[in-house]
């Protein structure tokens, strides 16, 4: 059971980790450099913005023990802040309740994520498959997924923008893929 609840921190610093090299890797590799000696340099305003979108889906993890959700939160804003990165975290409502009520430890760990900058994302309630999910059904799941995250939003004056497809599924056929995306973004998403 021990191992268990170091499984999702594992993956966490793994993804951090791979974050970095990629970051790293994009600092070393700059327009000056890439270009041949012998090519004149471009203008200044010329040079393309680079950005790397950082995600956390299924976020704030698995564990329901306040004490390792609160450890992971804090160290994993630590190191976005020791880094300067801005960073999305794509929640699935319904695992923000505990027997009904408010988990207040996951809710405090999303609190604490807005108030340090970073943005929530809504991931349906229960990590709907729109595969599996009639695309009526798959609406009500979005908006089960944006009342509380909305709420946490707001207190800091954000909304809630962005959305991710559980299982990146977007749909099982063009239809309700489309129908999706247009419900998506009448919601502002």
């Amino acid at each position: 059971a021990h191992n268990h609840s170091r499984r999702p921190f594992a993956a966490l610093a793994l993804c951090f980790m791979l974050l970095c090299g990629a970051l790293a890797a994009q600092r070393a590799l700059s327009p000056a450099e890439a270009r041949s000696p012998a090519a004149p340099a471009p203008p200044a305003a010329a040079a393309p913005r680079r950005e790397v979108a950082v995600t956390f889906v299924q976020f704030p993890g698995y564990s329901y023990d306040a004490r390792i959700v609160s450890n992971q939160v804090r160290r994993l804003l630590r190191s976005l802040k020791e880094n300067d990165v801005r960073a999305v975290g794509f929640v699935n409502e319904a695992s923000l309740y505990r027997d009904g009520a408010e988990h207040e430890a996951r809710v405090a760990a999303l609190r604490d994520w807005v108030a340090a900058g970073h943005e929530l994302g809504n991931e349906t309630a229960h990590h709907a498959n729109l595969y599996d999910t009639p695309v009526e059904a798959f609406e009500a799941e979005v908006l089960s997924g944006d009342r509380l995250l909305s709420k946490l939003a707001a207190e800091r004056g954000q909304k809630v923008r962005y959305f991710s497809y559980p299982y990146l599924n977007t749909g099982p056929t063009p239809e309700a893929k489309a129908a999706v995306e247009k419900f998506l973004r009448g919601r502002g998403y």
